[in-house]
């Protein structure tokens, strides 16, 4: 009896191990995709800064200093919403972690896409503005310009509101998770606790009638 428990203790040991290791090794990789991702989440908002920078240069310093002063304010507030959305997938269990990244790079290619057909067609408003009117109607270029600025504006905004959401979608994911998990356990203690009661009774019952045999 006691050798089949101590077999039984060292293969479970085992096992245990073994998950420990793959667990880490998953979770190592999973932190590296993760910091690759704000990474180029970050390369790309520098980029898309560059090109605002290059459009509004020449425009009305007024209006340029609130569209740079928006972006300085989404800037912070992206490292911060990033940096807490690689805490929360940190907290998740494996196979979540793994399509909770999925999802939010689905949401980023969404959203990203979005962007930049809106980047465009503001690049290419300002030029045929400025082809149009630039030269015979200063004043109308003025006012369409500043019209496309605060079009910008309003982007950098619902940029703003995107990862400050998919930041908040993150931490009632986790939520729910942990009252799922908690309601799992649960459900494992109510079912499982009366079947290994059953199977030890059957082991003891069946350990007895070995020796019964044997006698």
């Amino acid at each position: 009896m006691k050798s089949f428990e101590a077999r039984r203790e060292i293969k479970k040991m085992d096992k245990e191990a073994e998950i420990e290791l793959n667990k880490a090794k998953q979770e190592s990789e999973l932190k590296a995709y993760d910091a690759r991702q704000i990474v180029e989440l970050e390369i790309d908002q520098r980029r898309w800064n560059a090109e605002i920078d290059t459009i509004i240069a020449q425009q009305m310093d007024e209006r340029r200093d609130k569209l740079v002063e928006s972006l300085k304010q989404y800037q912070l507030e992206l490292a911060t919403a990033s940096k807490n959305i690689v805490e929360e997938i940190g907290k998740m269990s494996l196979d979540l972690r793994e399509k909770a990244n999925n999802m939010m790079l689905e949401k980023i290619k969404e959203y990203k896409k979005i962007q930049d057909e809106a980047k465009q067609q503001s690049i290419s408003e300002i030029k045929e503005a400025k082809e149009l009117f630039f030269d015979d109607d200063p004043e109308t270029y003025k006012t369409l310009v500043s019209k496309i600025m605060d079009e910008r504006s309003s982007m950098v905004d619902l940029a703003k509101q995107f990862i400050q959401e998919l930041s908040e979608d993150f931490k009632r994911l986790n939520q729910n998770t942990d009252m799922l998990m908690k309601e799992s356990m649960k459900n494992v203690d109510k079912y499982l606790s009366p079947m290994a009661k059953a199977l030890q009774l059957e082991e003891s019952v069946n350990l007895q009638k070995k020796i019964e045999d044997k006698s």
